[in-house]
């Protein structure tokens, strides 16, 4: 048998998680946050960030302004 690549590795490592609770994330989550309290290990939660506001701008603005093939500018920039 070859060896499996990362990716394989850890797709076997989740299905075989998946079916230990039948494809239920809900219990997954449960048993991964039971799992971080009996750990006694320290998590950092990070506090969350606004998504950034960008513009919502056309790649091309309508209103013309652009070359027809002749050379001539388009009716809208006259």
């Amino acid at each position: 048998m070859t060896p499996l690549t990362p990716t394989e590795d850890i797709r076997a490592a989740r299905h075989k998680l998946a079916a230990k609770f039948d494809n239920d994330l809900d219990r997954i989550v449960a048993d991964l946050r039971r799992q971080e309290t009996e750990s006694n290990a320290e998590f950092v939660t990070l506090a969350r960030r606004p998504p950034k506001r960008t513009a919502n701008h056309a790649v091309h603005r309508s209103g013309g302004g652009d070359v027809v093939d002749n050379g001539d500018p388009s009716p809208a920039a006259r």
